[in-house]
């Protein structure tokens, strides 16, 4: 989340906004991810709790997976700005 708010805060030259807020949004469903994954850690945390006391044997398995949607865009951005500086527009 920190991250995100140095994009954001960063000051760069009008032409650049595209690609800041392209990256700083990188990070959002990621973010997203990991609170959904601490509510599904929590709950089944709290039942193999449940599970062991009266007994039973617990196997817990947690996988957290993050994907970052959005480098297209990057892409499409930097291919732009690419193109702006060669054609003379951007220094």
């Amino acid at each position: 989340m920190e991250w995100r708010l140095d994009f954001v805060r960063a000051e760069v030259p009008e032409e650049l906004d595209g690609l800041k807020a392209a990256t700083a949004r990188l990070c959002d469903n990621m973010v997203q991810e990991i609170e959904g994954f601490s509510f599904k850690l929590h709950r089944d945390l709290k039942q193999a709790i449940v599970d062991a006391q009266s007994g039973d044997k617990v196997v817990l398995q947690i996988t957290l997976t993050l994907t970052s949607p959005g480098t297209d865009e990057i892409a499409n951005e930097t291919q732009r700005l690419k193109d702006l500086i060669i054609s003379g527009g951007l220094a």
